[in-house]
């Protein structure tokens, strides 16, 4: 497993990372995502230890990819945007999900 990962850094030219591609990764708290990444699938980081993200600009971010608790900011070279639990409750709208289902993460700096 992958219980002990603590930190990762992604290659430059890294595009998607995969369904669940660290899900139950419980130590994992510091993610360095490049900015050439596309898409981040469902239950990509759900049940690590992450607690911030800052996220490339324009990225999708699949349903579930994070924990609800994970603060995201989106950056780009010629502006930054910040997100909080607030805009868990904007995507729980868009998608009709119910106030017991708020495990939904969409970048919303788009």
């Amino acid at each position: 497993g992958c219980s002990s990962l603590a930190s990762v850094a992604f290659p430059d030219a890294l595009q998607t990372i995969e369904k669940e591609a660290f899900s139950g990764c419980s130590s994992l708290a510091s993610v360095a995502f490049p900015d050439a990444l596309q898409t981040i699938g469902e239950y990509a980081f759900e049940a690590t230890a992450l607690t911030s993200v800052n996220l490339p600009h324009n990225v999708e971010v699949r349903r579930f990819a994070f924990d609800p608790n994970v603060r995201s900011s989106s950056s780009s070279s010629s502006s930054s945007s910040s997100s909080s639990s607030s805009s868990f409750s904007r995507t729980q709208k868009k998608y009709g999900l119910g106030e017991g289902k708020k495990r939904f993460y969409e970048n919303s700096a788009r």
